[in-house]
């Protein structure tokens, strides 16, 4: 059997600390996954790239599957939009990946030098005669950091049912 590999833990999307004090110093934040596994194997095929390295590929990845939903990348909402067989293609545009995926997931983070927003797009594909490993799509995933909330988050918003 192959050697088993960790895959690096995101951060939950939080939309307070999208807009928040961390807004210009944001790091590791998952947009959005689909089937992205919490490990995988040496065959197993694992791409992570930062859209400003395949600038050309993720902007007309954008044009063709975000822009006619007349929405931007900043508070996610046309990611989620997106279908997820959409999420994978434009996922796998934007890279510029030639190969078919099976998964992807979009994370964000904060170029420290000028505070821009920079993306990373990770995408796997099952490597040929390995094992399946189990996948998934949403925030509560083995392979995204849980996180304790704020107290005073609790007791300001407790009326509301957050």
């Amino acid at each position: 059997m192959p050697n088993r590999i960790e895959v690096n833990k995101a951060d939950p999307f939080d939309i307070n600390r999208l807009w928040g004090d961390e807004k210009y110093n944001l790091q590791n934040m998952l947009m959005r996954q689909v089937n992205f596994p919490a490990y995988c194997y040496e065959r197993d095929i694992m791409w992570s790239v930062y859209h400003d390295r395949a600038y050309d590929t993720f902007y007309a990845a954008c044009e063709k599957y975000l822009k006619p939903m007349g929405g931007g990348l900043e508070g996610g909402s046309s990611l989620n939009a997106l279908s997820s067989e959409k999420f994978l293609e434009f996922c796998r545009e934007a890279i510029g990946c030639d190969k078919p995926i099976t998964g992807a997931r979009f994370i964000r983070y904060t170029n420290v030098s000028s505070g821009y927003p920079c993306y990373r797009i990770d995408v796997y594909a099952k490597g040929e005669g390995n094992p399946e490993v189990p996948t998934y799509s949403d925030m509560n995933a083995p392979n995204v950091n849980r996180q304790e909330r704020d107290i005073f988050y609790d007791r300001k918003y407790w009326q509301l049912g957050f």
